[in-house]
């Protein structure tokens, strides 16, 4: 009959190599797959904020609900990108 672990670094200790290994690239994919989503939340909160900031600029200057539409849903020319991106080699 096997002895249950009562603790996890008993349970750790009762790993071999490729166990431990296994364990370890595990959970270095939970901290990046956390830190990723922290960074994206915080990305979105931030590009929100703006957004916002720049709506209330523009209400506060007198443009229409209609112009501040346009110009937030407004993209970048492909070929105005192109100028600021360096040559491919």
């Amino acid at each position: 009959m096997r002895i249950i672990p009562s603790s996890f670094w008993q349970w750790i200790s009762t790993l071999n190599s490729d166990d431990l290994a296994g364990v370890l690239i595990c959970g270095a994919v939970v901290c990046l797959a956390a830190i990723g989503t922290v960074c994206i939340t915080i990305y979105a909160i931030h590009k929100n904020r703006t957004e916002d900031a720049l709506k209330r600029e523009l209400l506060d200057r007198g443009v229409s609900a209609d112009e501040i539409a346009t110009i937030i849903g407004a993209k970048p020319n492909r070929s105005q990108l192109r100028r600021f991106l360096p040559p491919r080699t």
